[in-house]
């Protein structure tokens, strides 16, 4: 047994003359079949004949042979035999041993599969001919009531090499063009599955007089199944055929529709010339034109609005051609678009998203640029809230937030809120550290600094949160901040020593109570000296409370600093 399973021939043939039984089975491993003999082996592995031939005597005397006592028909637990084995994995040598010997064609396997089938599974054209020379039944149903022209179809449907050779051969010899599976599927469908590779089989079945019309139990035709191969010379031996291009499946979409869900709109000229309707549309509401569209063809899409395919159908998100191309960049297409009749570029989905969202959210700038050009609202808020204006400042897409903000009207939702959370685009900004979008909404408004957000934070509570020191800094330097301290200190403390750069901005900006200076304001920072001269500008009592925050060596420095002065300074902590 192990000599076989490797391709041993000469420990075959000394085994023999040992008195090994040719017949031995195996048990077979756990959860796999039992009752291999030797020939199952041999019939299995290419370079095996060798094998076969030493067990089955071949070149010698019947006599031999039969002292061998080797069994071409032995079965194993499944139902198998040597000659299925070969078949199945496509050896033509071992099933010429084995036909040779007298191994018969007939027996079938447990699921019913006939040797005639296993070949056809194979993708071997070699082993079916062989198989049809010894007499094998040409078209045997299995237990799934399918022929093994329907199996090598379906297998090179699927992309198994050398299947849609054999289904040529069988075609070629007559079997049966009209078996289908219990869903309808014709040998005709399964082969136009397998696109280009199956060319020679779909023009040899339909050269046959396969039915270029059959429907599936759920209404899809060979033609439709051609489509989403995207195989145009498949679709063209159809057609010509007299394959008809308009009946719609049980979702509703038609061949064009199959060919432009799956991006083959190279097919979309040839369908329409065959009398497709240009604006069909499945149970989902896309017609051609959006999956056009989707796919990025701008060529397609023209083609289709010179048809009469309407530039704006919306599908059941509201979406139309106009959404889908922006969200996928397609700016060629928008382009198409933009020039019908009748497109509305400021068309809201069912969340109420609009073409220039979907662009905004993409970072297609190129595409923005357009639809702002085309007069696209960017002040239009989703079900949220939220504008585009929001998403360009999370995204940190300066350019595009520029273009946006120059819009008319738009420079208002600069501290506009939206969002869940009641936002205001500076808040998306600051919790994302876009520094470039927060200099970019200060400069517009700075009084977007001191909004509050539905659950009371301000942009920097966002930006210290999420430890953005640098867009911090920004947003005490440049933007509005509130009269009261107490929340921006609580921030700022929450953050301990990272925050410790920014008190003195703090400080100079924003009032603070005795309290406060005393509690949480810490002692000795470096810096803190330089807002002297703003806190004694705001107030001398509150220059007192920050000059007690200081090193003696500080205060002394600093007030020199402040006055010019060459000698030490009195030293103002403790005067009243």
């Amino acid at each position: 047994m192990h000599a076989a399973k490797h391709g041993n021939v000469a420990a075959v043939h000394e085994l023999l003359a040992a008195g090994a039984d040719p017949s031995a089975e195996d048990s077979g491993a756990a959860g796999s079949a039992g009752g291999h003999t030797p020939l199952f082996y041999a019939a299995k592995h290419s370079g095996s004949a060798g094998v076969g031939r030493a067990l089955l005597g071949a070149g010698a005397s019947e006599e031999l042979l039969l002292s061998a006592g080797a069994d071409v028909d032995a079965a194993n637990t499944k139902g198998e035999t040597p000659l299925a084995y070969a078949a199945f994995h496509g050896q033509p040598a071992a099933a010429a041993v084995l036909l040779g010997a007298g191994a018969s064609t007939a027996p079938r396997s447990r699921n019913d599969s006939s040797v005639a089938h296993l070949a056809a599974a194979s993708g071997s054209r070699a082993v079916a001919a062989l198989l049809l020379q010894a007499g094998a039944e040409l078209d045997p149903l299995d237990d799934m009531g399918v022929t093994r022209l329907w199996v090598a179809a379906d297998e090179a449907g699927a992309g198994k090499e050398g299947s849609a050779e054999v289904g040529v051969v069988l075609c070629q010899r007559g079997a049966d063009l009209s078996v289908t599976d219990d869903l309808g599927h014709t040998v005709l469908m399964r082969a136009c599955c397998g696109g280009d590779a199956c060319l020679g089989l779909t023009t040899q079945l339909v050269e046959h007089g396969a039915d270029v019309n059959a429907v599936t139990s759920y209404g899809s035709t060979a033609l439709m199944f051609a489509c989403q191969s995207g195989c145009l010379p498949a679709v063209e031996a159809l057609l010509a055929a007299g394959a008809d291009p308009t009946p719609a499946d049980q979702y509703g979409g038609d061949a064009l529709i199959a060919a432009c869900s799956e991006g083959h709109t190279h097919l979309v000229a040839p369908l329409l010339a065959a009398g497709c309707d240009a604006d069909a549309s499945d149970e989902w509401g896309c017609t051609p034109a959006y999956l056009a569209a989707a796919a990025g063809d701008a060529d397609a899409v023209a083609r289709l609005l010179a048809a009469g395919a309407s530039s704006s159908p919306a599908n059941i998100n509201g979406q139309t051609p106009l959404h889908v191309a922006s969200q996928e960049g397609r700016d060629d297409v928008v382009e198409v678009l933009l020039g019908a009749r009748g497109v509305s570029v400021n068309a809201r989905d069912v969340s109420s998203y609009t073409p220039l969202y979907m662009a905004v959210s993409r970072q297609h700038t190129p595409v923005v640029a357009r639809l702002l050009a085309a007069r696209a609202d960017p002040t239009i808020a989703n079900e949220h809230g939220e504008t585009p204006i929001h998403f360009a400042a999370q995204n940190g897409e300066e350019d595009v937030l520029g273009m946006l903000l120059a819009a008319p009207g738009a420079a208002a939702l600069a501290a506009a809120r939206g969002g869940t959370l009641a936002g205001t685009p500076l808040h998306f900004a600051a919790e994302h550290g876009r520094l470039g979008a927060v200099r970019a909404l200060l400069g517009v408004d700075p009084s977007a600094g001191a909004v509050r957000d539905a659950v009371g934070r301000l942009p920097l509570d966002l930006a210290l949160w999420k430890a953005h020191r640098e867009v911090a800094w920004e947003l005490l330097l440049r933007g509005d901040l509130p009269r009261h301290a107490a929340p921006l200190l609580r921030s700022l403390g929450a953050w301990g020593r990272l925050a410790w750069p920014l008190y003195p901005l703090l400080v100079s900006r924003v009032a603070l109570t005795p309290e406060q200076w005393a509690a949480a304001v810490p002692g000795g920072l470096p810096g803190m000296g330089h807002a002297l001269p703003a806190v004694l500008a705001r107030s001398p009592a509150e220059a007192r409370c920050l000059l007690r925050r200081l090193a003696p060596a500080q205060q002394c420095i600093s007030i020199q600093s402040m006055y010019c002065l060459s000698t030490p300074a009195p030293c103002l902590v403790g005067s009243n």
